[in-house]
């Protein structure tokens, strides 16, 4: 099989995978990747025009970066891992005797943290401040001690000494999608969420975007991990994600695309 992705360059790592991967025709053909559920939308898309072009078949797993990681931690069979930050990265590239799972790694994407309402909602919130007026209801985050989302707006939140004042009227979700949830079906007047979420949706509109400086940076490493060798087109994905092709998709997906080696 020849797959022709313009402009992609590839590492001798990489290159080197691809060889044995094509070598091995008994290897089984359904690819595992792992993914945060804020990149749903986006690598469903990706995936479908992988599998459409190549014949490979992905099967794929969102759930929280959180989740997934331990997952991957307790011998979860992923092929590759895309969380929503570095830390979980680092933690699932780590196996149980100190060895790496890790083949090759690329800062994909960057995101934003923004606040939402319903579409059809009154509220004119400005900023961070806004929202410690008691009219302001209930606020949506993902779960503010492991999912990253959640870890971002706690990060924003506390550096705006909002922490304490919000800390009672906050609905956790488990992920950011069950968070962008709650704004969408009215049970939660205000959410705190990626870019990305909010252009996935329809049914919510953006507030304001919370200042980037306020928390960590939000980065998407991609990982293609030990499992993988002998997977055939594991590493075909992994090179067709790192992409000009679905750097576009990325884009449009509210994502900012990045492309930037993190280790290897």
């Amino acid at each position: 099989m020849t797959l022709n992705f313009p402009g992609l360059h590839l590492t001798p790592l990489l290159c080197a995978i691809l060889l044995v991967s094509c070598a091995a025709p008994e290897a089984p053909t359904r690819i595992q990747m792992f993914a945060a559920s804020s990149m749903t939308d986006a690598i469903t898309e990706l995936r479908d025009r992988f599998q459409e072009e190549t014949g490979y078949q992905v099967e794929l797993t969102l759930s929280s970066s959180s989740s997934l990681a331990v997952q991957i931690q307790s011998g979860g069979e992923a092929d590759l891992f895309l969380p929503a930050n570095l830390e979980w990265a680092d933690a699932a590239a780590t196996n149980k005797r100190g060895g790496s799972r890790l083949l090759e790694q690329i800062e994909l994407v960057s995101n934003r943290l923004v606040v939402v309402a319903r579409s059809d909602s009154k509220q004119r919130l400005t900023s961070l401040l806004d929202l410690a007026a008691e009219s302001v209801g209930e606020i949506a985050i993902a779960e503010p001690s492991s999912v990253p989302a959640g870890i971002y707006a706690r990060e924003a939140l506390e550096r705006a000494e909002l922490w304490q004042v919000l800390h009672e009227r906050l609905i956790p979700g488990s992920n950011v999608r069950t968070a962008l949830g709650y704004v969408e079906t009215g049970g939660v007047p205000i959410g705190i969420v990626y870019a990305s979420d909010a252009t996935a949706s329809p049914n919510v509109r953006v507030l304001f975007e919370i200042d980037p400086q306020s928390h960590s940076p939000i980065r998407y490493p991609l990982m293609l991990l030990r499992h993988s060798e002998g997977v055939e087109g594991a590493a075909e994905f992994y090179a067709y994600l790192t992409s000009p092709d679905a750097a576009r998709v990325l884009w449009r997906h509210g994502f900012t695309p990045r492309l930037t080696p993190v280790s290897g």
